[in-house]
This record gives structure tokens, sequence and C-alpha cells, in this order.
């Protein structure tokens, strides 16, 4: 590294003690260079890193990855050390950092965007909701953030559904087998985007006051209606593919299910969707390293819809303020065909329904990554 390959712009560095003496050492002249291309960088492993002084290969980094292994006698981090890292990267534009816990050192005044004042993209990882007020803490500390992600997992002492640091308005994102997305949109005041993945283990924060849109899975539901959710506005039910089907022979789909009820008052947009099954293959990196499976999209597929049941759907299963108000949007993506015996009766029924329907290929890139990326990400 003292004379880094001239192209090389990523950057992947896992550090562990010696298990004889339980130090950690590098050579000093091992990240001392000049600034060169690398553009990303991943730290990973135990308390604290050590990054020798000068480290000038890391002086032009956009994005630094870190994660701090526990050890014993290292469980956390402070603004400090955090802060010390980080000065040898000043253009970083992101930074994820996973960790057991951040130690709130209250006597630091470290604001850590002055450090790195192009930082607009943070993303924490803190295992678990116990930690929710220390990754708080830690947020607090970077200012004039555009998008700020968390990764929680939920813990009674502190229900998500109350995250009232963050003004909203709330959108949610909830696939069959992945974290839910809490999209807090623009915080008031600012034009801060706050995301927070956690899996979904009750329903508190899909009857939240702030929710007004909601992309979720046919199957979450398991034949227990949605809790009220007064003002949403928006939702989007992704129906199951055949794979998910087969998996779940158990499961009603909404459709089918009667008895479901979605007591959404200020309903205006209702969607249902398809997602087409992932095309995945291999690819064999190198000789050293485990294949990496990748996938994409197969644009092709596409299944079929009744309208007939999109009536009986908004007829019998929607709660509408006033009863019997229009929906001013029904939305149809990724269908191929429509099935009814009776197709011209049934547009003309929804017609007195909707105010239109609209037919969509696929689901946005970004609603698309939402309900299929497990990895915490901004």
């Amino acid at each position: 590294m003292s004379r880094p390959a001239p192209h090389m712009q990523s950057l992947s560095l896992e550090f562990f003690p010696d298990w004889e003496t339980g130090t950690l050492a590098l050579r000093s002249n091992f990240l001392e260079c000049d600034p060169g291309v690398l553009r990303t960088v991943a730290l990973r492993g135990a308390h604290p890193p050590p990054l020798p002084e000068p480290c000038t290969a890391l002086s032009m980094l956009r994005t630094l990855d870190l994660t701090i292994y526990p050890t014993e006698g290292h469980e956390t981090f402070t603004a400090q050390e955090l802060s010390a890292i980080l000065a040898h990267s000043p253009i970083i534009e992101t930074f994820g950092i996973q960790a057991t816990s951040y130690l709130e050192d209250t006597g630091s005044e470290v604001i850590f965007t002055e450090v790195c004042p192009q930082l607009k993209r943070l993303a924490i990882d803190f295992y678990n909701a116990s930690r929710l007020d220390s990754a708080r803490g830690l947020a607090c500390r970077f200012i004039g953030l555009k998008e700020l992600a968390f990764s929680l997992s939920p813990d009674v002492s502190a229900p998500l559904h109350d995250l009232s640091n963050w003004a909203g308005p709330l959108q949610a994102y909830v696939p069959d087998h992945s974290d839910s997305i809490l999209d807090f949109g623009t915080q008031k005041g600012t034009d801060l985007r706050v995301k927070v993945h956690t899996p979904l283990e009750d329903w508190e924060f899909l009857s939240s006051d702030r929710l007004v849109s909601l992309v979720i899975h046919e199957h979450i539901f398991a034949g227990q209606s949605p809790p009220p959710a007064p003002n949403l506005t928006d939702i989007c039910i992704v129906l199951a593919t055949r794979a998910t089907i087969g998996e779940n022979t158990h499961l009603c789909g909404v459709l089918q299910d009667s008895a479901l009820v979605f007591d959404y008052p200020a309903l205006r947009k209702l969607q249902f969707a398809h997602i087409p099954p992932v095309c995945s293959y291999t690819l064999e990196v190198t000789r050293s390293t485990t294949p990496t499976h990748l996938g994409t999209y197969d644009s092709n597929y596409r299944w079929t819809i009744a309208l007939t049941d999109m009536i009986y759907f908004i007829r019998h299963r929607l709660l509408l303020q006033p009863p019997g108000r229009r929906l001013d949007a029904l939305v149809l993506t990724g269908m191929r065909y429509i099935v009814d015996v009776d197709l011209a009766q049934s547009l003309l029924t929804l017609n007195t329904l909707v105010a239109h329907i609209e037919f969509e290929q696929s689901l946005p890139p970004h609603v698309l990554q939402n309900l299929s990326t497990p990895h915490l990400g901004v």
C-alpha cells in the first residue's frame, strides 16, 4: 500500500489483534502514500482501528464503511475516537458504521460534519432498538445531512412506532421476508430524509397518524386485518408469486380472504402489484472467494388480474370516509391479462368506484429496492 495500484478505487481491509499478544500492529507506512484514486473503503475489525499517521491513502475517499467488532474491554467507541478516523477522509460524502453501541461522551463537543463538511449520507447499524437513543446521540453530531438510515431490531422498551424526533410524513415498506423500512420523509425545517430498517414484529407503526403511504406484501396480513390508519392515502399491496405461494400454502391472499378489512378512511390510491421473479445466476469472482450470487428482474414476466376482484375489494373490504366515496386511482402493476368474462361491464362498474385506472409495467426502482434489499443502505 505504500505504492498503491494507480487505478484501484475500492479497498476492503479487515484487521484483528495478534492472538498471542492481543495487540494490533500495522506497518507504519501501510497507508502512507501520495493521495491515490481510492474512492470506497471498508474497514472491519477490532477496536480501535489501527490507522497509522500519516494515512494519505484514505484522503480522497468518497465512501467509508466502518465495522467495529466487539472485543473484550472494547464494547463501545467514543466521539473522539470516531473523529480521529474520519479526519483521515475529510471529503467523504457517505459514511456507514456498524457497531455494538456508541458511548456518548457528553464532555466532547465534536461535530463530525466539521471534520467532514461534504458528508451528506449516514447509515448506522447498532444491532437492536435498545441502542436507539445511543444511535440518535451519534446522529446528532452530524449536522446538515440529506439522508440518514438506521438498522435496528425491535425491543419492547423502545417501540418503533413513536419516533417523534423525525416528523414524517411516514412511508412504510413491508416485504415478505426482509426488514421493513420506515421512511420519515422530509423532516420539518430541514431537507433530511430518515429511514429505519427493522423487522415487523407488531402492527404499531402501521397505525401511526403520520403514515401516509404503505407498500406491503399480502403474506404479511396472514388472516389478520391491519389496524386503522387514519391518514393513509396510498397503499400498494404486492401479490404473491407462484414461488412464494408454494412456500406458504397455508396463507390466503388478500383477494381471497373476505374476512380482511382495511380501515383507511382517507385512502385515495389503491394499487396491486406483481413483482417479476428474479432470474438469478452465479458469478465465480476468483478461485479464492466464494461464488457471488447475482440477480436481475425478468421484465417479461406478467400476471393476470380480474377487475371483478377489484370491484369486490373496493366495495366490501375498504372502509372509506365518507362511505361510498370514489378513489382517485386504481393502479395495476405487472399485470399481463385481464380475465373478466364481461370486461365492458367491469369497466363501467369500476368507473363508479374510482376516478381512473392506471396500468404500469413495473414498480419504480426505489420501491423494488426497498422491497428486496435486506441490508442497510441509504
